[in-house]
This record gives C-alpha cells, sequence and structure tokens, in this order.
C-alpha cells in the first residue's frame, strides 16, 4: 500500500513552517490572525500525515480509523472558521477603487480674448493635506476669459492628469466654482455630461468692470448612484468633497 502520510507530511510541514514564520512577522494584526488560523490547520494536517504514516509503517489501520476521526472533525470545524474570518476581514478590508486618486496639484488657466494663457495652482506635493504653494489669481478688468481646471497628482513620473478620469466619468462628478465677494468675476460652465448636467472642466470667465480683492474656491464634488438612483443633479448638494481649495483673486 503507497504511504499516503509520508506524501503528505513532506509536502505540508515546509507550508507548516512558512506560515509559522508569517505569524511571527510584522504584517497587520488582522493579517496575522488569518495565518495564525492556517497555520494551526496545516499543523493539525502535519500530525494527521504523520500518524498516517506510521499507522502505515505498523499495518495498525483499525486503531488509525479510531484515531483519526476525532482530529478530522478538529480540522473541518477550523476550516470552516477560517473561511468565515477571511470573508468577514474582506468584506472590512475592499475600498472603492475610484476614490484612491491622490491630487497634489490643482491648475486654473485663463485664456484672454488675444490668446494669452494665463495659468495659477494650487500645490499639496505630499498630498498630505499641507498646502506648499498657492498662486494668487490676477485677472484684468472687464475682461471676458477662457477657463480650464486640471487636477494633477505631481507624485507620479510622468505626471498623472486625473482630469482625463474625471472626463470619462463626468456624470458622478461637478465642479462647483464659488467667487467672493459676489460679483467679483461670473463664471458660467460650459460642459457637459451625457445626461445635460454641468461638469466645470471648462467655463467662461467674466471680470467685473472696477478693480477689486476677494477668493476664488474650487470645489470637486463625487455624486454617484445612491439605492439605484442618480446621485448627481446638477446642485452642490449630496455626494461626497473630493476637492476644496480657495486661491487669492485680484482684478486690476
Amino acid at each position: 500500500m503507497r504511504d499516503v502520510g509520508f506524501t503528505l507530511h513532506s509536502y505540508l510541514l515546509p507550508l507548516h513552517s512558512y506560515l509559522f514564520t508569517l505569524t511571527s512577522s510584522l504584517l497587520p494584526l488582522n493579517q496575522r490572525l488569518i495565518f495564525h488560523l492556517l497555520d494551526s490547520l496545516f499543523y493539525r494536517l502535519v500530525l494527521f500525515a504523520t500518524l498516517l504514516h506510521l499507522c502505515n509503517q505498523f499495518n495498525l489501520y483499525t486503531i488509525s480509523i479510531k484515531l483519526i476521526y476525532s482530529p478530522m472533525k478538529n480540522i473541518t470545524i477550523l476550516l470552516l472558521a477560517f473561511i468565515l474570518v477571511f470573508a468577514s476581514c474582506s468584506k472590512e478590508d475592499v475600498e472603492p477603487s475610484d476614490d484612491n486618486e491622490l491630487i497634489t496639484t490643482v491648475k486654473l488657466s485663463f485664456k484672454s480674448p488675444i490668446g494669452i494663457v494665463k495659468s495659477f495652482y494650487w500645490r499639496d506635493k505630499q498630498g498630505d493635506g499641507v498646502i506648499d504653494s498657492v498662486d494668487p489669481i490676477l485677472l484684468d478688468k472687464n475682461t471676458a476669459y477662457e477657463m480650464t481646471i486640471s487636477l494633477l497628482d505631481e507624485t507620479k513620473n510622468p505626471v498623472f492628469d486625473i482630469s482625463e478620469e474625471i472626463e470619462e466619468e463626468s456624470d458622478v462628478h461637478l465642479f462647483v466654482y464659488k467667487v467672493t465677494p459676489l460679483g467679483l468675476v461670473g463664471v458660467q460652465i460650459k460642459d457637459l455630461d451625457k445626461n445635460g448636467l454641468p461638469i466645470g472642466l471648462k467655463a467662461d470667465v467674466r471680470s467685473q468692470y472696477v478693480p477689486g480683492n476677494g477668493k476664488f474656491q474650487v470645489i470637486l464634488k463625487h455624486q454617484p448612484p445612491v439605492n439605484g438612483k442618480a446621485g448627481k443633479t446638477g446642485s452642490e448638494e449630496g455626494g461626497s468633497t473630493d476637492v476644496d481649495v480657495s486661491f487669492p483673486l485680484t482684478v486690476q
């Protein structure tokens, strides 16, 4: 008769040693617990394989059946527990992939009627919430501009333009522009999504007749469907805020 116990023992023992190493590593706690359960399972399987091997060596088949039943029952229970714990951990650890983009730079570009383009940057180079620099927006009085906005991740090489993804998912994104004081400049969004709702990657901006100072606020809303209903309605209300930055504004 083939010595199945010896074969199992040869394969299972190295796996048991590897899993034991993982349980004592610097992995996160939930992962160490999973590997600990696996290690316990493989430890019992190694004992089971050893028992089979010994029974095969001494032809103790009747005894082996009686002795093996109890360990196998424990192994079954442990395996079911592991599956439940793993499924629970998997559900808790999954995060939506489209909420994980790092935005380090907001770039606003203003094109004048004669084709001159002025660009202004807000930067958080590490993406840690600490503002590194903000350019003051300088616009001429009583002038119409074509404005575009770009969101960048400058930690990547080459620089990653997140605006392209926003355009692809425009039916769940909305830029909101707020100017203080009201009327210092007017902003009219030009681009629309497939549902005819504003996006905000492009806008017409017109400065007032007299010089003044204020603030130009940029907000990006992420408004995915909720319970099967569209989350984006064209209003700022609802959804989550991906970007909320402000530039000093001067009309001269």
